[in-house]
């Protein structure tokens, strides 16, 4: 469902907020979690105190001294002990500050929101253990829902009051900081949690943890993003945007973003009457890369990317890159492959001039008592084309499954011709695009995504994709490396469980019997699909080299039809099933057989007959299709 809202103010909270178009859905608010007020009150005044002594200061300090022009107040909202308006539950924030450009007027904002929010505060009446411990979960509940409702935060910074003690904390995207607790009893402390807030006052806004490459137009009332350039990575393309289809709403993670955006600058104000057209997806998200041992003595921009470890087999834009120049002159697979327009890592302005911005320039040195670093992150952007549907979109099964076919017939492409293995199959990265009335389908989302033409060291594989739709190897964190037969395994999952909950559904009832009834025809057609899949994938003659040995690790009890399968160009000559039906063989394996290990030397022929099955499919429903037009 799409809600269009004009939020309270802008991410940075210094001007009005756009109309945006959150295409994620509404949070739903989960019951009331109690907090501990007592005494917070004396806390909270002194914080205020510090507040106001830091504004003050600020407004001293002339402008040359400064790292920026543009200072700011730091200001509490109105109401203290209140839920945020757009939290997805009903937990009450102690203290919420915002910020707002020095010089203009300050008006009340009685009504806080997370979308609004600069910094959070949790006051706790005593420093005890549990106390403290309980003030940073809040925080952090807090700090997950900034990240949600701002789409132009890298990281966030938050506050404890636990008695007469105050700690800061930076929240980046794989762990937290907390500086030495501060006691506010003390008077020099007190001035150094007053100099620590004018920071804030003076600092770049990069340095409050916004994305100073993402801007507001209130004269467009939309903003502004700027993404690299293949051409030039130091020079950014500007579009324009106010869709927003996926937000970062984990507090650990990738922290990845997807809005729907146009390049074309908007001629009029962006209003429900005068909408943005959008024409690209544009993906932002954080890599996580290594660094070398050799690199921290080094300083500087040039140094930072000579330290790096960058695995160009696993870097999305990388991959993306090979894709668009290996089968960009192949029409058979347009349009279900992303188009990569532009794209990069990003650098951030500073006052020393543009720097790459990663969890380094943020963090420096910060680490833990055991000296761990992090993971190390690039922050990177780039714009593709087409814009697809969620897969739950599809109209019936036979639009799903043409659109299954279609992303396989690509992923088998990606691994041909590319040497590329997707190793994400799920319900999220396939999408469908419509054109006028036709329909196809949109292989997405390559951050899993390997290159298996460079060499790599021997090791365990890494255990990747969605996890109701992961193969039996994958799930087991197996040695065996995995092939297309993984992807093909989730493929097999992802039918089965549109087949039980129903297409088109939230999935949030999970009565089977329910969603079968209601569905029964969709429900038969993707059960012939999936039994199709399962007798190819796990009863392969190909992997039964010896007689009455389980197939897959299933027990063979019937004859399978295979041929039946298939279409006639497709149909086995039964050379391959030879030794199979041979009575005669009567050899038992020397040692156990593992059917995961066996059916990486089948993988083409398997992975060819179950594109095969698939294609049979779709072409019927391709034909329900056309007839239904």
């Amino acid at each position: 469902m799409t809600n269009i809202q004009k939020a309270a103010s802008g991410s940075s909270n210094e001007e009005p907020a756009p109309y945006i178009v959150d295409r994620t859905g509404a949070p739903k608010k989960a019951p009331r979690a109690k907090t501990n007020q007592s005494g917070s009150s004396a806390v909270a005044a002194r914080v205020e105190k510090c507040l106001d002594e830091a504004n003050r200061l600020s407004t001293e300090i002339p402008a040359v001294q400064r790292d920026t022009d543009e200072c700011r107040l730091i200001l509490p909202f109105e109401k203290t002990d209140i839920s945020p308006s757009d939290a997805d539950d009903d937990t009450r924030v102690d203290l919420i500050l915002r910020t707002r450009r020095a010089g203009r007027k300050v008006k009340l904002q009685p009504n806080p929101s997370y979308a609004g929010t600069f910094c959070v505060a949790e006051i706790k009446s005593n420093s005890s253990t549990k106390n403290l411990n309980d003030a940073r979960v809040q925080l952090f509940d807090y700090s997950r829902n900034i990240y949600a409702n701002q789409h132009d935060r890298r990281f966030v910074w938050g506050l404890t009051c636990c008695g007469e003690s105050v700690n800061a904390y930076i929240i980046s995207n794989y762990r937290a900081y907390s500086s030495p607790a501060i006691d506010i009893t003390d008077i020099t402390n007190r001035r150094e949690l007053s100099r620590f807030l004018v920071g804030w006052s003076l600092c770049r806004k990069g340095q409050l943890g916004f994305d100073e490459t993402i801007v507001l137009r209130p004269d467009l009332q939309c903003y502004e993003i700027h993404v690299p350039s293949r051409n030039d990575p130091e020079v950014s393309v500007p579009y324009y945007l106010t869709d927003v289809i996926m937000k970062a709403d984990r507090l650990f993670g990738r922290h990845c973003r997807c809005f729907l955006a146009t390049p074309n600058r908007p001629e009029v104000p962006v209003s429900v009457e005068t909408p943005i057209v959008p024409s690209v997806v544009i993906k932002d998200s954080w890599t996580v890369c290594g660094t070398s041992e050799e690199d921290d003595e080094n300083t500087g921009l040039e140094a930072e990317v000579e330290g790096l470890r960058i695995d160009d087999d696993t870097d999305e834009i990388n991959i993306l890159d090979k894709i668009n120049k290996v089968l960009g002159s192949n029409t058979d697979y347009n349009g279900l492959y992303p188009t990569l327009l532009n794209g990069g890592w990003i650098l951030q302005p500073s006052h020393t001039g543009q720097v790459l911005d990663c969890t380094r320039e943020i963090l420096f040195g910060l680490h833990d008592e055991q000296k761990r670093k992090p993971p190390f992150c690039f922050h990177v952007r780039y714009a593709m084309e087409p814009i697809g549907e969620p897969l739950n979109t599809s109209r019936s099964a036979s639009e799903l499954i043409a659109v299954l076919y279609d992303a396989m017939h690509c992923h088998k492409a990606l691994s041909d011709e590319c040497t590329i293995l997707h190793r994400d199959i799920s319900e999220n990265n396939i999408l469908v695009v419509r054109d006028g009335s036709d329909v196809h389908g949109l292989l997405i989302d390559f951050d899993c995504a390997l290159d298996r033409s460079a060499e790599k060291p021997p090791g365990r594989p890494e255990r990747t994709g969605t996890l109701p739709f992961m193969s039996i190897g994958n799930l087991a964190n197996s040695e065996i490396p995995r092939t297309m037969l993984d992807d093909w395994e989730s493929l097999l999952y992802l039918v089965c469980w549109y087949g039980t909950f129903g297409i088109n559904e939230n999935c949030e009832d999970r009565n089977c019997s329910h969603h079968i009834n209601y569905n029964a025809g969709d429900s038969e057609r993707l059960s012939e699909l999936a039994i199709h899949l399962h007798n190819m994938l796990f009863f392969n003659p190909r992997l039964g080299h010896v007689p009455k040995t389980p197939h897959h690790g299933t027990q063979i009890n019937h004859e399978n039809d295979i041929n039946s399968m298939l279409d006639e160009d497709d149909e086995y000559d039964g050379s391959d099933i030879a030794l199979v039906n041979n009575p005669e063989n009567t050899e038992k394996p020397s040692k156990p057989i593992d059917p995961f290990e066996m059916r990486i030397n089948e993988e083409q022929m398997i992975s060819k007959h179950l594109l095969a099955v698939l294609k049979r499919h779709a072409r019927q429903a391709r034909k329900e299709l056309q007839i239904a037009k």
